[in-house]
């Protein structure tokens, strides 16, 4: 009976052998379907992930370097011109190293936190944030002529942090002068 098959019973309908009925064609076509947005969420995933994760700033060893600030809000710095924007910079307490160890101690008790490099004026740290694993990039430049520690925390991607890079760096030198 037409191109369906035969039927054996009214309203009941077979298929000749190997030959998918309207239903199991329709469920193919979306089994295909949702395979297809699967693969497409996955591939999104993975392109977010890798924006991201970007790539860290690259590490100057010599002299003075902390890069400008973004026009975004997602940044804090000790060189920056404008007072929102800006902090002051750690005073060294005691020596250059005595002060680089006293900062690792405080950098270490923050969860999510990875130091990235470390040389003898420059100190590279990553932090992450706790939902999306964002990642701030904050760099310490230890200016011996001044005694001071200089730096600066910016968002890695996005446009408004919500003022964590602050929070966090005002922590920071806070626990940093009171010597814990």
């Amino acid at each position: 009976m037409g191109d369906w098959g035969s039927t054996e019973a009214p309203g009941r309908y077979t298929f000749p052998e190997g030959e998918a009925g309207p239903i199991s064609r329709h469920w193919k076509t979306r089994e295909r379907r949702r395979l297809k947005e699967k693969v497409m969420t996955l591939a999104a995933l993975f392109v977010m992930g890798w924006t991201v994760l970007g790539d860290p700033p690259s590490a100057v060893e010599s002299g003075f370097d902390l890069d400008p600030c973004p026009t975004s809000p997602n940044c804090i710095s000790t060189t920056h011109p404008h007072q929102k924007r800006a902090m002051k910079p750690l005073p060294y307490l005691g020596s250059r190293e005595e002060s680089a160890e006293r900062l690792l101690r405080i950098l270490r008790s923050f969860e999510r936190t990875k130091v990235v490099s470390r040389s003898p004026v420059v100190l590279d740290v990553e932090f992450r944030s706790a939902l999306f694993r964002f990642v701030d990039d904050v760099r310490f430049v230890f200016d011996d002529d001044k005694k001071e520690i200089h730096f600066r925390s910016a968002s890695r991607v996005g446009y408004y942090d919500f003022g964590a890079n602050r929070r966090r760096m005002e922590a920071i030198s806070q626990k940093y002068l009171q010597g814990r």
